[in-house]
């Protein structure tokens, strides 16, 4: 489409490029941008900061799982990022950990609750990483914490409708396999529990902007992220708390039992 978009400017007096998405994973340009080198230049940006400043959008909470006693093949590590840098453990296994998982859910169902305790339809939503782990965590949800919860993917026949009837309804989690991220608008989303093996910036900012869409009649101003303390996912929300230099974006969850199953990873 380049000579297309070249003639569009050749005749157009003024044209307005906007744009949510300030880079590509791919590395490849973005349609009508301007690039000195390889940085985008902007006569305009909208930041993160000002979003949260002027009250257009939630402050971010992030909330990054550790793991001070991992064990694996009988070996202790101090942190998620030791295990993943020094053994064959790989970031999916962690994922697949019932235990893991439940702890990430427990903390992500009582901070839903504290929300719904004065927005009553406040809700949740889990980014799962495949179809099968998605109905397992549908299952833990359900028969083991007692939640209410919808699972849209691509299997479904109208995934769209379910995310409409998601959208308005009262039911406090939904589960989804890349359906919901980018420019899906449930403003009644204040917490999500990332459990995915999509580790990419542009992804994460994508499904923490789920959760940071303001409303009128919120009493709660933050939306929560919680996630895994993975060394790339660490970088991210990193940046973000750059961004946001005045604010306490970065937040401890609360430790994890030494009794508890989730240290072992064999």
């Amino acid at each position: 489409g380049r000579k297309m978009l070249e003639h569009i400017l050749e005749l157009a007096t003024y044209t307005v490029c906007m744009s949510g998405t300030p880079w590509r994973t791919d590395q490849l340009p973005i349609a009508l941008a301007k690039y000195d080198q390889e940085s985008l230049v902007v006569n305009y940006q909208y930041t993160l900061l000002q979003a949260v400043e002027e009250q257009v959008c939630r402050q971010p909470v992030l909330c990054l799982v550790d793991n001070d006693d991992c064990r694996v093949d009988e070996k202790n590590y101090r942190s998620i990022n030791k295990a993943l840098a020094k053994t064959d453990l790989m970031y999916r296994q962690i994922l697949e950990n019932d235990p893991a998982i439940k702890h990430l859910l427990r903390l992500s169902i009582g901070k839903l609750n504290e929300i719904r305790a004065h927005t009553p339809d406040a809700a949740g939503l889990v980014v799962a990483h495949s179809i099968e782990h998605a109905h397992r965590i549908k299952r833990m949800l359900e028969q083991t914490f007692n939640q209410s919860v919808q699972l849209v993917s691509y299997r479904e026949k109208n995934p769209q409708r379910i995310i409409e009837q998601f959208r308005h309804g009262q039911t406090q989690w939904i589960v989804s396999i890349g359906m919901i991220s980018e420019g899906t608008d449930i403003p009644r989303l204040f917490v999500c529990c990332h459990i995915t093996t999509i580790r990419t910036e542009l992804y994460f900012r994508q499904v923490l902007g789920r959760v940071l869409r303001l409303r009128v009649q919120d009493q709660s101003s933050e939306g929560y992220l919680f996630t895994f303390a993975e060394p790339q996912l660490k970088c991210f929300s990193n940046r973000i708390q750059s961004e946001l230099p005045h604010l306490e974006v970065l937040r401890r969850p609360q430790p994890i039992p030494q009794s508890s199953p989730y240290r072992d990873w064999e």
